[in-house]
């Protein structure tokens, strides 16, 4: 597979795993973002596991409100990206050099 960029709706990665994605939306309105994503095969999803870690390992709660469940955040926009334009693989690490002593 090349490491090109490949625009989102029109490919999509053949297997699950890790790429580098630019995002729509990424901290704002309108405001393009590059950011690694893994991608779902079974539901073709983009998918952000390490911010949902957080959701699920801790009680979070929405800004300015009082600490009860009713209040209680699960998920949000940053965890199941919908708004991928464009992705490519992740680059592969390569040795350089070998191990002196």
């Amino acid at each position: 597979m090349l490491h090109i960029w490949h625009p989102y709706p029109l490919m999509k990665p053949k297997k699950d795993g890790w790429y580098i994605c630019t995002a729509a939306h990424g901290a704002g309105l309108n405001t393009p973002k590059v950011m690694e994503v893994y991608f779902r095969k079974w539901d073709k999803k983009w998918y952000n596991p390490r911010r949902q870690s957080v959701f699920d390992g801790y009680k979070v709660y929405e800004a300015c409100r009082a600490p009860i469940e009713d209040n209680r955040v699960f998920t949000d926009s940053e965890c199941d990206r919908i708004d991928i334009l464009a992705w490519r693989p992740l680059p592969r690490l390569y040795p350089f050099g070998r191990k002196r002593g």
